[in-house]
């Protein structure tokens, strides 16, 4: 029962990300997800696309400075190992980011700075 009730809640979390960021991708509006369960840590965000390379510079500050990830004029849809070990997926294209981190497989150091990337990603959606 513990399981149908956390897949129930993770399934209405996702359909309710997907329909606030298809209103808002439609209207040009910057919208920002961030949501964590005891096993998982995830970020969904939609904006502007001439916001694209800003948000790209900080991914690769933040997760791409000591590994041979770069995620300026890159499209990625993939499960990315880096150089230290964090395991993470990764969809970045023009306007749109999904990461989804598996807090079981990975250290709590790479959590900590995943959930710096997400919490310093609001103001650079919001910048002009």
């Amino acid at each position: 029962m513990k399981n149908v009730a956390r897949n129930l809640f993770t399934f209405l979390l996702a359909a309710c990300t997907c329909i606030s960021c298809v209103h808002n991708h439609n209207n040009s509006r910057t919208s920002l997800s961030v949501s964590e369960s005891e096993h998982y840590y995830k970020v969904y965000a939609v904006y502007p696309e001439e916001n694209t390379r800003r948000v790209a510079h900080y991914m690769d500050k933040k997760i791409g400075d000591g590994s041979s990830v770069s995620f300026t004029n890159t499209f990625i849809d993939a499960q990315l190992t880096l150089n230290d070990g964090t395991k993470l997926y990764v969809k970045n294209k023009p306007g749109e980011l999904e990461i989804q981190f598996d807090k079981d497989v990975n250290t709590y150091a790479a959590y900590q700075r995943m959930k710096s990337l997400g919490e310093g990603l609001k103001p650079v959606l919001n910048a002009q």
